[in-house]
């Protein structure tokens, strides 16, 4: 296993480690699927993906990973988990795979489609992840994201036809840019698919019924619309309550995120705000173009400070939210109210969700930021299980 230096990782511990006090009382988010329901980041050599399990590194060649299993797959539960507004966690999360996180192996995209799963780390390097098996093996990813983290993946989605997007930002001048990458079906080297001067940040991904992309822009206040056939790159969205506003809850970060995770069903767009700690609501109109932008639920920052990726419960249309600065995952009924599915133990920066294949599970990206830039040691960067009845 090919070992890279951890050189202190300082600007992915601004971006996303809180600090170890909530100052209010971090595609991603992203999960794709067939369905209207859904949600969901240059140099040389590409990835076959292998039928073996290999181990994960932070190389910044993503064809070379090997993924490894060192952290302990316990489980953990809340001292009285409650009842959601349509069902109730059946236990805690559980451990699907765990990364190591003394080489910087944080998990950050998720999805699953077709009942293949898929993990995108940080660092750049992509998953399959079989999820009854609790393997993942090699599926590419970018090359070139350097370990001075002037660059970095988020979201990830999967595509109709075995391809997956992924979102990379970049914060310095290098050969990569910001924008959408594709990898393709099978697996391999990322390459560039979609980018503007005018899209900063990308973040979460979801699907539209026509088979084209929203993405998020966790900079500009934009959700931009990207086409599959030719990665043409258009604003759909636009408002200063998608923005990043550093004075909404005063976290000590140096970067501040706006929208977030995002999803779509029927004729409405659901996005977080990481920074303002709201639940957005857009209304889509007949020919797809967004219409009314409301807040579902306006700052909080006690309940939602780092609300990030979302997705959204099938027959009820509840929102299942990981807060991300506050190690929860929580419910968002119709009503509005906010139940908790699950808080501390094992959650560490809980970041993306997933529906697993089942139905009965949704699956998180345990990202650990603050654990691992804290103390690596007590850090579970890792794919968890959250049974949900």
């Amino acid at each position: 296993m090919r070992v890279l230096a951890l050189h202190s990782r300082p600007l992915l511990s601004a971006l996303f480690a809180a600090s170890l006090t909530t100052a209010c009382g971090d595609d991603e988010g992203s999960s794709g699927s067939a369905t209207d329901a859904t949600t969901s980041s240059t140099t040389d050599a590409t990835a076959t993906p292998d039928s073996t399990t290999t181990d994960a590194t932070t190389t910044a060649d993503p064809t070379t990973a090997d993924p490894t299993t060192t952290a302990d797959p316990t489980t953990s539960t809340t001292d009285e988990p409650t009842t959601g507004t349509t069902g109730a966690p059946v236990d805690g999360p559980s451990v699907v795979f765990a990364f190591d996180p003394l080489q910087f192996q944080l998990p950050e995209g998720l999805d699953v489609r077709d009942g293949q799963g898929y993990v995108g780390l940080v660092t750049g390097q992509v998953f399959a992840l079989d999820v009854a098996a609790g393997e993942v093996t090699d599926f590419g990813g970018v090359v070139g994201i350097p370990p001075d983290n002037t660059a970095i993946m988020t979201g990830l989605v999967a595509g109709p036809e075995g391809e997956v997007y992924v979102a990379v930002d970049v914060f310095a001048p290098q050969e990569l840019v910001s924008g959408v990458y594709r990898i393709p079906a099978g697996g391999g080297q990322a390459e560039l698919f979609a980018s503007d001067p005018a899209l900063l940040f990308p973040n979460g991904f979801a699907f539209e019924p026509d088979g084209d992309l929203l993405v998020t822009d966790s900079f500009s206040g934009t959700i931009f619309h990207v086409a599959l056939a030719d990665g043409a790159v258009t604003p759909w969205k636009s408002d200063p309550l998608l923005a990043p506003n550093p004075d909404a809850c005063g976290l000590p970060t140096q970067f501040h995120l706006g929208a977030n995770g995002i999803a779509h069903a029927g004729d409405r767009v659901y996005v977080t705000n990481l920074d303002q700690a709201s639940i957005l609501e857009i209304a889509v109109e007949g020919d797809g173009s967004a219409g009314a932008l409301t807040e579902l639920l306006a700052t909080d920052c006690a309940a939602l400070s780092g609300a990030d990726g979302l997705v959204i419960e099938p027959d009820s249309g509840d929102l299942l939210v990981p807060v991300n600065y506050q190690q929860r995952i929580i419910r968002v009924g119709a009503d509005k109210q906010i139940t908790t599915l699950a808080e501390g133990g094992i959650l560490q920066s809980p970041a993306t969700l997933a529906w697993a294949s089942t139905g009965d599970a949704v699956l998180i990206a345990n990202a650990a930021f603050e654990a691992t830039t804290m103390d690596p040691a007590t850090a579970l960067p890792a794919i968890l299980s959250l049974p949900i009845e």
